[in-house]
Order: C-alpha cells, then sequence, then structure tokens
C-alpha cells in the first residue's frame, strides 16, 4: 500500500465523521422547535404537580395547627415530620377529588381514588401532644357517603 493511503483514509474517516455528526444535530431551529414539543407535552403534568403540591401545602398548614385533642383515639402515632410527609404524599396521589372535613379537634382527608370508581380513602388526623399526631387511614366505599359522613364528624362506613 502506498504511503498516501495512510494519509487519505483517516483524513476520509474524520470528514465522514463531521458529516455525521453535523446531520444528527440539525439546525439549532429544529432544536428549539422539539424542546418546544416537549415541554408541551410535559406542562400539563407539571401544572397538575404544582396544583398538587399547593393542596398538600395548605392541608399540612391545617393539620399543623390542629390544637391538642381530649381523646385523639387510636390509630399511627406520627412525628411532625413522618405526618409532614403523611400529608404531602396523600396530596401528591393521584386522585380525582379531595375533600377536607374539619373537626374542632381533627382533620378528615376523603380521596377519591382515580381508575377505582366507588372506592374512597379516608385518613383522619388529630394531634395527640405538642409533637405528635394520631393518623388513622382506611378505605371507604361511597366518596359521598364518607363526606357526608366527615361533614357530620362521624367516623364513616368503615369502624
Amino acid at each position: 500500500m502506498a504511503w498516501y493511503w495512510w494519509v487519505l483514509i483517516p483524513v476520509a474517516g474524520f470528514v465522514l465523521f463531521y458529516i455525521v455528526m453535523a446531520a444528527l444535530a440539525g439546525s439549532p431551529a429544529a432544536k428549539q422547535r422539539r424542546r418546544d414539543e416537549l415541554n408541551a407535552i410535559f406542562e400539563p403534568v407539571r401544572r397538575d404537580l404544582a396544583v398538587r403540591e399547593e393542596e398538600g401545602a395548605k392541608a399540612l398548614a391545617l393539620v399543623l395547627e390542629l390544637p391538642v385533642a381530649t381523646s385523639a383515639g387510636a390509630g399511627d402515632v406520627q412525628s411532625r415530620e413522618k405526618v409532614s410527609e403523611t400529608v404531602m404524599n396523600m396530596a401528591r396521589t393521584r386522585h380525582v377529588s379531595l375533600h377536607v372535613s374539619l373537626a374542632p379537634e381533627r382533620v378528615t382527608f376523603v380521596q377519591q381514588i382515580a381508575g377505582q370508581p366507588g372506592k374512597s380513602m379516608v385518613r383522619t388526623v388529630a394531634r395527640r401532644d405538642a409533637e405528635s399526631w394520631v393518623v388513622r387511614t382506611r378505605m371507604g366505599r361511597d366518596f359521598s357517603a364518607e363526606v357526608r359522613a366527615a361533614q357530620a364528624g362521624e367516623e364513616g362506613e368503615g369502624r
């Protein structure tokens, strides 16, 4: 093989590599258009998450401001950090509707669960002492019946 082939092959490889990379990169306008299309796809999801975070923050403020209950009852005893995590996770859960009912010593959250018609999740939070809360969680049957029971201050169908 002659000496010029040793020069021509690497140069041709470099030129071919440069052409392929330039074709893959595309123009800046095309890149921006692709970015805008992706943002348009994910924008409703981002807005929904922002609304859920806002709902969670409002619900958490209600829970943290509860007075100490005279009888908090039985349930899962949680610290401030754990109850904050529980309430925020509840707000982030995919649900059709969320109803918050305030009683003098407790907050009841009734969620209509998405994709499961006729089912609801009921969480009742009461303050046990200065740094602990009692959280009771149960599955409810009918969302509207659970909302009526929460507004009346009762425990609902489950217990």
